[in-house]
């Protein structure tokens, strides 16, 4: 069975920050938009470029609700967020070891977006797919 790696975890709280997003990231574009993109291949090639943008900016979307830049949600009474978090175990027992919200008081998976669609998942290694 194929496992997802994030790599080795930065000592500092921004950069950890920044990896698990980044890894949120790659996991998204190599399973999301990857399947999307896989669906594609049956649309004639004429209009194929045109669908996949609108399946980015679909995305996008999705991450601009979870990164709070969307209209305000709520009623007279509450307002309503979307949270996105990266929780952390410990292997050997079932323990939350850490919570890092991504969204929407992370750094901006908006931001990352950008750079994801260009491959840019930080730089940092161990990120994605362990070969079988």
């Amino acid at each position: 069975m194929q496992r997802f790696e994030i790599g080795q975890l930065p000592e500092d709280e921004h950069a950890r920050l920044i990896h698990l997003s980044n890894a949120f990231g790659r996991f998204v574009f190599d399973i999301v938009r990857a399947a999307a993109r896989e669906g594609a291949k049956s649309i004639p090639d004429s209009y194929r470029p045109s669908v996949e943008s609108l399946l980015d900016d679909q995305l996008y979307a999705v991450l601009q609700m979870l990164d709070g830049v969307t209209m305000p949600i709520g009623n007279d009474q509450v307002r309503l967020e979307f949270v996105l978090k990266a929780r952390l175990r410990d292997r050997s027992d079932p323990s939350v070891v850490e919570e890092v919200e991504l969204g929407p008081n992370g750094e901006g998976l908006c931001m990352g977006f950008q750079g994801w669609r260009e491959g840019d998942f930080g730089g940092l290694p161990g990120i994605g797919f362990e070969a079988p």
